[in-house]
């Protein structure tokens, strides 16, 4: 089963206020050797009267995420990351070509 890492990458903001407009987002699925990578942005409207509202320098990673994962489906994603990662651990097809020797195979018969 794979690992799921989000993070934030960068936020862009007013500069008036602070309010968040834009979130850049990452996730990175990881299973033994194998990693997807996604990214994102989530657009946002900040109210700076609103009671919720947060100023930019109380911001932590943890609240963004939060944000993100509101509004965009964190299941869907993980889910096509997932088949992604299987695809890659158990290809239906591969690609080669059976008369180019591998360099180790030449250094071993060299010996």
């Amino acid at each position: 089963m794979a690992d799921y890492t989000w993070t934030i990458n960068n936020l862009e903001y007013n500069a008036a206020d602070g309010g968040i407009t834009t979130v850049h987002w990452g996730c990175v699925g990881t299973e033994g050797d194998v990693s997807i990578h996604n990214y994102g942005t989530c657009s946002f409207s900040p109210d700076p009267n609103s009671e919720g509202f947060i100023d930019y320098q109380d911001l932590t990673q943890e609240t963004v995420l939060a944000w993100v994962h509101g509004v965009i489906d964190k299941d869907q994603i993980e889910a096509s990351m997932a088949e992604k990662i299987t695809a890659k651990l158990s290809p239906v097809t591969l690609t080669g070509m059976p008369w180019v020797v591998v360099a180790e195979e030449v250094v071993a018969e060299e010996e």
